[in-house]
C-alpha cells in the first residue's frame, strides 16, 4: 500500500460512524415530515401563501431534455392564468405558438400552419385530467393532488415537493414524477419538473410574476397576427 494511502483508510473508518448516524437522523426527519398528516399540513400553509390571487401573467423558459439526444430544446413564452378555469400560454421563441385553455375545451395554433384546432374535454377526458392538474398546480390548490399523487416533501424552505402519481392514476402511464420548487418568500412556484417515463424531462422557469393586473383581452385569442 503506498504512503498515505492508509491514513485516507483510517480517517474514512474513523468518520464513518459519524456519517451513519447523520444519514439515519436525516431519514427518520425525512419521514418524520412526510407524516401524511404532516403532508396535508404543509399543503395547506402553502396554499394559504399561493392561492390567494384571481389572475398572473408570467414569463416562461422551457427545457425540453431527450433522453436520445445530449442538446435542451428551450424555448421561451408567457403564460396568463385567470381562476377559475383559463390558462392561455403563448410561446415566442424559437417557434410562434398558441394554446387556450377553458373548462371545456383547449385550442391550439402553430405559426406554421395558420390553423386552429381545438379539442373538447368532453370528449378527451385524459386531456381534461391534465388540465385540471396544470390548473392546479398554477392556481396553488395543491392538495387537490392527494388523490391521485403520493405527495413527498423534499425541502420545507424555500419549499420543495414531489409527485408520484400513484398506480390508478391515469397520468402514471406517462409521467414518473412531478417536482414543483418555490420562491424564497413562498410566494409563489419558481419552477416545475416533469420527468416523463420515457426518460425525457422537461422543466419550466417561472419569471417576472405579476398578480391582479389588467390581462389585455388579445392574450385570450388563439391566432396571433404579431
Amino acid at each position: 500500500m503506498k504512503s498515505g494511502k492508509w491514513l485516507f483508510y483510517l480517517a474514512v473508518f474513523l468518520v464513518s460512524g459519524l456519517l451513519f448516524d447523520n444519514t439515519s437522523a436525516a431519514q427518520a426527519e425525512t419521514a418524520k415530515i412526510n407524516q401524511p398528516h404532516a403532508v396535508v399540513d404543509f399543503l395547506q400553509q402553502l396554499e394559504a401563501k399561493t392561492a390567494d390571487f384571481n389572475s398572473l401573467q408570467a414569463e416562461f423558459i422551457q427545457e425540453k431534455e431527450l433522453a436520445a439526444f445530449q442538446n435542451k430544446l428551450v424555448i421561451k413564452g408567457r403564460l396568463y392564468l385567470l381562476k377559475p378555469a383559463r390558462i392561455a400560454w403563448h410561446v415566442d421563441a424559437p417557434l410562434k405558438y398558441s394554446v387556450i385553455i377553458t373548462d371545456k375545451a383547449l385550442k391550439q395554433w402553430d405559426e406554421d400552419t395558420d390553423q386552429v384546432q381545438e379539442i373538447s374535454f368532453a370528449e378527451n377526458p385524459v386531456i381534461r385530467t391534465m388540465f385540471d392538474y396544470l390548473n392546479g398546480w398554477f392556481k396553488g390548490n395543491y392538495s387537490s393532488f392527494l388523490k391521485d399523487y403520493e405527495v413527498h416533501i423534499l425541502k420545507r424552505k424555500p419549499a420543495m415537493l414531489e409527485f408520484v402519481p400513484k398506480p390508478e392514476s391515469l397520468t402514471k402511464k406517462f409521467v414518473q414524477s412531478i417536482t414543483i420548487g418555490f420562491l424564497e418568500d413562498e410566494s409563489y412556484l419558481k419552477w416545475i419538473k416533469i420527468q416523463d417515463v420515457s426518460g425525457d424531462k422537461t422543466t419550466i422557469y417561472m419569471e417576472n410574476t405579476v398578480f391582479d393586473a389588467p390581462i389585455d383581452s388579445a392574450m385570450w385569442e388563439c391566432r396571433r397576427s404579431e
